[in-house]
């Protein structure tokens, strides 16, 4: 069951996914992608991600697209791209 639906940006959504407990089980990310709307289930138990806090959602590492290589993490409920810099 889908709850809490967080605009991250202007291409990202988040939604909650809870369990037959009524426990937070993973989240969904939905973001414009190359081919339509992209969706990636985000598990938080058994080696999956962390939700540091819910709300605002921050979550522990990045998430990576792989159809269109957006690449970026959720922190303090809004999506951060990540860009890269080459200091060298």
């Amino acid at each position: 069951m889908y709850k809490n639906i967080y605009v991250l940006d202007e291409t990202h959504q988040a939604f909650f996914l809870y369990g037959s407990d009524s426990e937070v089980f993973g989240l969904i990310l939905e973001h414009d992608c190359v081919d339509g709307t992209s969706e990636d289930l985000l598990p938080f138990r058994e080696g999956g991600y962390i939700m540091l806090e819910s709300d605002p959602i921050t979550l522990d590492r990045h998430v990576l697209c792989h159809e269109c290589g957006d690449f970026g993490r959720v922190l303090n409920g809004k999506w951060e791209k990540y860009i890269y810099e080459d200091l060298g």
